[in-house]
């Protein structure tokens, strides 16, 4: 009964062995194709204050992870990360142009050249 056990458990950690490599292989053909394209999303505390979060995909992981730069000009102020890192795009975001990224990034630019003013 033990070695039948062993024998079952080795054949479910090939299997999720198998399962891993074909879900990588599909991750990383889906989030390639992303690179260089610009999204945003509705971000927001609740259904009243509400921001656009704006991100550029710049690189996937080994893993094939999403890497991205990333903005958003919220109720709290700026927040800017420059290497998130996530595992896909669901169908909340929204793909935009270049141009409407760019026209959001030098919005959030001119916020902080005014805050850096008040310095």
């Amino acid at each position: 009964m033990k070695q039948e056990i062993k024998n079952l458990n080795k054949k479910i950690s090939k299997l999720k062995n198998q399962v891993y490599e074909l879900e990588l292989n599909e991750r990383i053909k889906i989030n390639r194709k992303l690179i260089g394209k610009y999204f945003k999303y509705a971000n927001g505390y609740n259904l009243e204050e509400r921001w656009w979060l704006y991100k550029k995909i710049i690189d996937i992981t080994k893993e094939g992870y999403i890497m991205s730069i990333q903005f958003e000009n919220n109720l709290n102020g700026i927040n800017i990360q420059e290497n998130n890192i996530s595992t896909w795009l669901d169908h909340s975001w929204i793909k935009i142009t270049e141009g409407e990224f760019l026209e959001a990034w030098s919005k959030c630019f001119c916020a902080i050249k005014n805050l850096n003013d008040k310095l």
